[in-house]
């Protein structure tokens, strides 16, 4: 499926990753936020934003992962920490891992 249209995408997945640059950050939080469940599980990988400042900006008690990869994955060598919000779930750290 191929789509240009954001909240399309999230109603179709139970697992939402943020992949933008920073400051775009807020404008995709705002088009997907109308259409996003605690059902889904919202990973971001958004440089230096925090899992607070994306918790404000989604819906109330959504289930939110930061992941913070290192450069050298770029060529498969590095690795990736990860934390989880606050409304997440027994099972979602087992599901980014």
């Amino acid at each position: 499926m191929t789509t240009h249209d954001n909240s399309e995408v999230v109603h179709n997945s139970d697992v939402v990753f943020f992949a933008v640059k920073p400051p775009h950050v807020g404008k995709v939080a705002a088009e997907i936020a109308p259409s996003l469940t605690r059902e889904q599980l919202v990973v971001s990988i958004a440089l230096g934003i925090t899992i607070r400042n994306i918790e404000t900006l989604l819906p109330p008690k959504s289930r939110v992962i930061r992941v913070m990869p290192n450069t050298p994955v770029v060529v498969r060598a590095g690795a990736s920490a990860f934390a989880v919000g606050s409304a997440c779930r027994d099972g979602d750290a087992d599901l980014v891992k």
